[in-house]
């Protein structure tokens, strides 16, 4: 589960209904006259549900990525901390076996 995407996908979900209504201009013409536009913004509305819901169902497919940190060993002779993968000690030379 992602929350990042959940939490995105709902957000869009609640703007879906907004970006439904209308998208409205007024301007006066070159004679002074108001004139009004009025575009009907359904179909974007329904676009942006549509986007919403994938992003949700990603959401919940998409497992979260875990890292997991390196293995850690402790060279025997000054005690420092080295990564599994190491042949010497990096501090005091010491080969490990």
């Amino acid at each position: 589960m992602n929350r990042g995407l959940i939490i995105l996908g709902v957000l869009l979900l609640m703007a879906s209904p907004i970006v439904a209504l209308y998208y409205r201009i007024e301007y006066y013409d070159i004679f002074g006259n108001l004139v009004r536009i009025e575009y009907p913004l359904l179909p974007y509305g329904f676009v942006l549900a549509i986007v919403a819901i994938i992003v949700l169902v990603l959401g919940l497919v998409i497992p979260k990525k875990v890292e997991t940190p390196p293995t850690t060993r402790l060279c025997p002779q000054c005690g420092r901390m080295l990564t599994e993968e190491a042949r010497f000690c990096p501090y005091c030379g010491k080969e490990l076996g």
